[in-house]
């Protein structure tokens, strides 16, 4: 799988106030951290 993950603050500012964590852990919560999973342009992973 491919996915665009925390491309702009704007992808931080939504996870944080609509599940009150950072994307990547958000991810990790639904099962997408695996090999087989590729999170492309990771450009913004900390406020």
């Amino acid at each position: 799988m491919h996915i665009h993950l925390a491309e702009n603050g704007n992808d931080i500012r939504y996870c944080r106030e609509k599940f009150n964590m950072m994307p990547a852990q958000y991810l990790e919560v639904l099962g997408w951290v695996d090999p087989d999973v590729w999170h492309a342009h990771h450009v913004k992973l900390a406020p």
